[in-house]
């Protein structure tokens, strides 16, 4: 996967990737990022196509409704069946199933995860508090289906085991990790949280699972 591009917020000045629509930090819109036309193209072509179904489907049921009057004639419906034993799982239950499947490949160490972040002026920031030895960043897909509820959302785990703290925010497909050295007790407070000196910074592909690592402040 190609090198990401990298920018700085003009608001908050930190760094983040230039193709995210949104700083990470502080919520301010990234004026380089800007939408694809494939994906405009396509989004247009799926409404087209979505009209033409339900015009369908509705053409359809008014010849049924004709030819049951034509004919007099009712279908019998059957009330005795049995339950479909092969229903679909309430989408809550296979959420925390993902999450606890998530929370034991971790370790052995408590794993806990907050909606909300005190003095968030956001509203999206959501934290993951942990204790392992083990790097989110070789989990961030995982993590990724188990825990974000919508991509515009801004994930920021806290390895106490490995005194880091990652900022992980989704966007075109891909997950952006930056990897902070953790400050003490900077979990409570979201105007400290995230602000520590930047170790690293990686671009993961959603789909293939590739891992770009883009920045290291070792190089």
């Amino acid at each position: 996967m190609a090198k990401g591009k990298m920018t700085r917020c003009e608001k908050c000045g930190k760094p983040f990737a230039a193709a995210v629509k949104a700083c990470p930090y502080c919520g301010a819109k990234n004026k380089l990022s800007k939408p694809s036309v494939f994906k405009t193209i396509l989004s247009v072509l799926a409404i087209f196509f979505v009209i033409g179904i339900v015009t369908s489907i509705f053409s359809g049921e008014k010849d049924d409704g004709r030819q049951n009057e034509d004919t007099g004639r009712e279908e019998n419906i059957s009330t005795d069946q049995e339950p479909d034993t092969d229903a679909d799982a309430d989408p809550v239950d296979e959420q925390e199933a993902l999450r606890e499947q998530f929370n034991e490949s971790l370790g052995e160490g408590s794993a806990l995860f907050y909606k909300n972040v005190r003095n968030d002026v956001t509203g999206r920031w959501r934290l993951f508090l942990f204790h392992s030895g083990e790097n989110i960043v070789d989990h961030a897909i995982d993590y990724y289906s188990a825990y974000f509820e919508s991509d515009d959302e801004v994930h920021l785990a806290v390895n106490l085991g490995l005194k880091t703290t990652s900022v992980i925010t989704c966007s075109a497909g891909c997950l952006f990790v930056d990897v902070h050295e953790y400050i003490d007790k900077e979990e409570h407070d979201a105007k400290i949280l995230g602000s520590g000196m930047l170790l690293k910074q990686y671009i993961i592909d959603l789909s293939s699972g590739e891992i770009d690592d883009i920045y290291s402040s070792t190089d």
